[in-house]
């Protein structure tokens, strides 16, 4: 399967999460308070939330002259103000589990891929863009497909 049709799906499952905000399929540069407003900005919730994804590496394993198994590791970054008086933490942290929890049972992203493994939570914290404080995550999901000449 193209790298495209599993990163909608990983898409679809997060955008289906609620108060997931705003899911692009590939990774935004953002330097500026201007670009992450742009970019993630959910008025439905009236605060940024947003995701990105991205596979960030993958890794081929011969299992017969003509067959290889593929396992990638895509990255899922979130984007969350930060707003101490709400404790926005404890809302952030729940998002992540609920994001992990979307993808399970492992399946195989609507036949785009032979499996999928639980999603693992690399770094949770925060990221200042543009002098202002903002939930960060980097949420990451191996994907295993089986290729065939």
């Amino acid at each position: 399967m193209s790298y495209l049709a599993i990163a909608q799906e990983i898409g679809k499952v997060l955008a289906d999460v609620t108060g997931s905000g705003k899911v692009h399929l590939y990774h935004r540069h953002v330097t500026e308070l201007a670009q992450l407003k742009e970019y993630f900005f959910d008025e439905d919730q009236g605060r940024l939330c947003g995701w990105t994804i991205s596979r960030e590496s993958f890794k081929d394993d011969q299992l017969t002259n003509i067959e290889n198994e593929r396992l990638s590791t895509y990255v899922m970054r979130g984007y969350y103000s930060h707003n101490d008086k709400e404790a926005s933490e404890i809302g952030f942290q729940d998002l992540c589990d609920d994001i992990a929890e979307a993808f399970r049972p492992q399946g195989n992203l609507n036949e785009t891929c032979e499996k999928i493994y639980p999603v693992q939570a690399r770094l949770i914290g925060y990221v200042e863009i543009g002098g202002v404080l903002n939930h960060y995550c980097e949420l990451t999901l191996d994907v295993q497909e089986f290729l065939s000449a």
